[in-house]
Parts: C-alpha cells; structure tokens; sequence
C-alpha cells in the first residue's frame, strides 16, 4: 500500500520561517520534491531528490513510483495551500493520499513586518 504523500509548506524561503512540524517531515523523509532553489537548503540531508521545474508529468510519476516505499514530502514555498502546490497534486492524488503541513505565507510575513493586520487583505496571486 501507498504511503501518504507530504505537502510542507517551507514558508517565505528562509530556514528560520519553516516550522518545527514542517521540519520534523523533512528530517523523516525519504525523499523531497522540491524547486532547486529550495532542495538547495537542504542538501545536508542527503536525501533522494527531484527539483520541480517545467516537468510537472514527471513528478507526479517519480511520486507516485517512490511512495509505496518511501517517506515523500513535496516542499512548496509559502503555504501550499495558498495559490500554491496543493491543486495540482489534488488531480493526480486522493485527497487522502496527501498530508498538507501549512506554512507561513508571504502575505502573513509581509504583514508582520508592516506591523498590520490582514483581516481585510484581498488575496491575488503575482506568481509566474
């Protein structure tokens, strides 16, 4: 049978903003699926890698091949749920196939250091 596969959100890209739960799934993992940039920060590990670049068939297919006998955790910047990952996946996985650990978003972090809140923020993604 297939294990879960992990969806960790590292938040805005620095290592101090990736929580405890999300670092504790990275450690166990076997392998991680990540943007370079990102598996970058993680090299020390040594852990079985797949950077996510313009080959998204692909890495639904590493995936689905690595599950049944290892610990695979996608990393997305951000939240993955947040304009992120986490749609994708959701058509080539069961839902509960997939374990999501939420990160921090930019638009959380952005507004920490504005010193304001964000309960009346609209959401919009800028990305690609």
């Amino acid at each position: 049978m297939a294990r879960p596969v992990y969806v960790v959100g590292i938040g805005p890209g620095a290592l101090e903003y990736i929580t405890p739960a999300a670092m504790e799934i990275i450690r166990e993992a076997d392998v991680l699926v990540a943007g370079e940039r990102t598996l970058n920060q993680f090299l020390g590990l040594d852990k079985l890698t797949f950077p996510i670049k313009n080959n998204l068939a692909e890495m639904i297919g590493f995936i689905q091949e690595h599950r049944v006998e290892k610990n695979v955790a996608v990393l997305a910047s951000g939240d993955p749920g947040m304009f992120g990952i986490i749609n994708y996946l959701r058509k080539h996985f069961a839902t509960g196939d997939l374990q999501v650990i939420p990160g921090i978003s930019s638009m959380q972090l952005a507004c920490a250091r504005l010193g304001i809140s964000w309960h009346d923020g609209l959401l919009a993604s800028t990305h690609g």
